[in-house]
């Protein structure tokens, strides 16, 4: 029994003497020096900003295109005809017989330059600026000259003749006119044809062609505009006929007679 327990005791023994000797012997050298740890306190993981939810734009609404503005149409241009007015009308009468004889109201060729416009049917009347240029317009006329087929008006720049004539008749037309004169040879401004010497007589079916060739060659003018040329276009004036200016349907609409002439009711004085 005591054999049994000193060989439960030796292991015991020994073991507690490695333990002291241990504790008092030569500590053994580490083969790695230590290392000195600092410790870092874990930084959170970055909390991903969120990206803004984008926001739509609106859609902008599309730039109106302006609405033109109506070009305003051009006003007629203004011409001097209050300058060089017609006699009275009023001095138009059958009472007390027949109308005095018209003088004329101009003396110098060279006061006016008149264009007869063949493309539109108009004649214009200027004076001179002050430049001495031929650029006011003075008046401005419908017409109807030649037809092209045999009976064209000449084209070219003329003076005009000594030949005036206040209520002629034409021999091979059986008709009248007023107001004759003479550009070149036959050819004359006059006023559309009456069937009768008397203005009363007007031939309708001739005026209304006023604005487009109708005549043997002569220029066709309303009335009031034939009797201006014969008082204030005196012989030695220049007058150009052509048809190289371009086409103004603007223009005859504006000089194309709305209405027949009121007759003048006079008698008429034989030449």
């Amino acid at each position: 029994m005591k054999r049994s327990l000193a060989c439960l005791l030796a292991p015991a023994c020994l073991a507690a003497a490695l333990c002291a000797g241990c504790a008092f012997g030569p500590q053994a050298t580490p083969a790695h020096p230590p290392v000195d740890v600092t410790l870092v306190p874990e930084t959170a993981a970055p909390v991903p900003t969120p990206s803004p939810t984008p926001v739509p734009s609106p859609t902008p609404a599309p730039t109106p295109e302006p609405t033109p503005s109506p070009t305003p149409t051009p006003e007629p241009t203004p011409y001097k005809s209050a300058d060089y007015p017609l006699p009275p009308k009023s001095l138009r009468t059958r009472e007390g017989g027949r109308y005095p004889e018209e003088a004329r109201l101009n003396e110098n060729p060279d006061h006016f330059y008149t264009v007869v416009d063949l493309t539109n049917q108009a004649v214009f009347v200027y004076e001179k600026d002050s430049a001495g240029e031929y650029t006011v317009l003075v008046r401005e006329m419908i017409c109807s000259s030649g037809i092209e087929d045999g009976h064209r008006s000449p084209r070219g720049t003329f003076k005009m003749g000594e030949d005036y004539k206040r209520f002629a008749f034409f021999v091979h037309f059986d008709c009248y006119a007023q107001y004759w004169s003479q550009i070149r040879g036959r050819i004359y401004f006059h006023s559309v044809p009456y069937s009768e010497r008397d203005d009363r007589y007007l031939m309708e079916d001739e005026f209304w062609l006023l604005g487009q060739p109708a005549s043997h060659g002569c220029i066709r003018l309303l009335p009031d505009d034939a009797q201006w040329v014969y008082l204030y276009l005196c012989p030695g004036s220049t007058v150009t006929i052509t048809d190289e200016l371009p086409a103004d349907a603007a223009l005859v609409a504006r000089l194309l007679p709305k209405e027949t002439p009121t007759p003048d009711c006079y008698e008429i004085a034989s030449d």
